[in-house]
C-alpha cells in the first residue's frame, strides 16, 4: 500500500467585498489529510455553509458555528461574529496538484470565495473526500 503525502504549496486569500467578512488558514496536516480552520460571517445576511471544492466539485463542507471571541471582539456590532468559526478536514485522494477553493454560502444561495489552497499530493489521489 502506497502512502499518501499532502503538501501545501500556497494559500491565497480573496479580497472580500460587500458585507462578507472571513479568513482561514491550514490548522494541521498529516500524511493524507488537511484541516482548515477559519471564520466567516455576513453583516447583513447569514453564512449557512462553508464549502471546500476542487475543480467545481464540493469535497467537504461545514456550518460556521464555532465560538470565536476574537472575531466577536474585532466586530462587536455584528452578532454573528461570535459564532462564525469553522473547521473542516479534507482527505487526499489521487495524486498531483490541486487547488482547493474555500467559499462561504449565504442564506440566499450566493457563494463568495474566501480564498484558495494549492496542494501537491504524492501517491494517493486529489484532495476530495470529507472526513
Amino acid at each position: 500500500m502506497n502512502e499518501t503525502e499532502i503538501q501545501v504549496e500556497g494559500i491565497s486569500l480573496a479580497t472580500l467585498a460587500g458585507d462578507l467578512q472571513g479568513h482561514f488558514k491550514v490548522k494541521s496536516m498529516d500524511a493524507s489529510r488537511i484541516c482548515i480552520v477559519g471564520w466567516a460571517f455576513a453583516r447583513y445576511g447569514h453564512v449557512v455553509l462553508v464549502e471546500v471544492s476542487v475543480e467545481g466539485m464540493v469535497v467537504a463542507n461545514t456550518v460556521p458555528r464555532l465560538r470565536r471571541p476574537d472575531v466577536s471582539e474585532a466586530f462587536p456590532a455584528v452578532d454573528a461574529a461570535g459564532t462564525s468559526g469553522f473547521e473542516v478536514a479534507v482527505e487526499a485522494r489521487g495524486s498531483g496538484r490541486s487547488t482547493l477553493e474555500i467559499q462561504a454560502v449565504l442564506m440566499d444561495g450566493a457563494r463568495h470565495t474566501l480564498g484558495w489552497i494549492n496542494v501537491l499530493v504524492a501517491s494517493g489521489s486529489h484532495p476530495g473526500r470529507q472526513s
